[in-house]
Formats: C-alpha cells, structure tokens, sequence
C-alpha cells in the first residue's frame, strides 16, 4: 500500500498531473524571470521531492539537471554494500556553470551547504547564483558570489 503523503509540498507533486504541472509552471515562470536578471545553466537538487521537482522544473525551464547524492550514511547501502552511485554529483558541467539550487529547505538548512560544497569540490569553477525554495510559496534569495 502506497502512503498517502499530506505534506503541503509533497502533496502538490503525487497529487496528479495537472496540479504536479501546474506547480511545475510557476516555478518555471519565476525561473525565467529570475534568470533574466541572473542568467544561469543548471539546477542543482537532492532528495526524492528535488529530483521530482527537479527534473520536471528543467525539462519546463530548458536547464541543465545537477543531481547532489547524499552520502551513504543517509541513504543507506545497497545488498552489495555499495552506495546507490559512486558520484556524488551527477549532471553535465557546461560551461559557464552557474547554476541555482532548487530545493525544500526542510531540513536542518545544512542541505544548501552540503550542495554547495559538493558541487565546488567537482568544479571549482561554479558558481551559485540563487537558492530558490518551494515550500510554503516561492522565495528567492540572492546569494553572495563565491
């Protein structure tokens, strides 16, 4: 049996098509009037709900996915003892590489650190260009260059 999922966030993605694309869609209306300002090539995302959203939001927006792996001790081994990927970033680095992290933010707020610091560690040349969060309405914060 499937869990019924009554998180406000969630429950916009596995609530069906229609209300999943039409979230898709403001998030994609607010990308692109944000990236007129900030130009940027990539979408940096973790978690189940941020590769769901993630994926969707890119396909709509026309950016580059970069998926962030946890480490395996949040996501735990698989039967072979390995991790479910050996990378911890997955994606394609164009160049310029400027990217925002789309995410819910629900955690303890270290998941825009951990991002931030994967991706640097693959590409020193990155660089972080705004952090947008879905839960609760849509914010923009604006980050500092690195």
């Amino acid at each position: 049996m499937f869990h019924h999922c009554n998180v406000d966030y969630l429950s916009k993605i596995f609530s069906g098509p229609e209300r999943f694309a039409s979230f898709v869609e403001k998030i994609r209306q607010e990308l692109v009037a944000f990236g007129i300002k900030t130009p940027f090539t990539h979408i940096a995302v973790r978690g189940v709900s941020g590769i769901a959203m993630g994926a969707a939001v890119c396909f709509a927006a026309r950016k580059n996915l970069i998926v962030v792996r946890k480490e395996c001790e949040l996501i735990g081994k698989t039967e072979d003892g390995g991790c479910h990927s050996g990378y911890p970033v997955e994606g394609i680095p164009i160049e310029p590489f400027n990217y925002i992290i789309l995410d819910d933010l629900i955690c303890s707020g270290r998941t825009v650190n951990r991002i931030t610091d994967a991706i640097t560690k693959e590409n020193n040349q990155a660089n972080r260009v705004g952090i947008f969060t879905y839960l609760g309405g849509f914010k923009w914060k604006k980050t500092i260059e690195q």
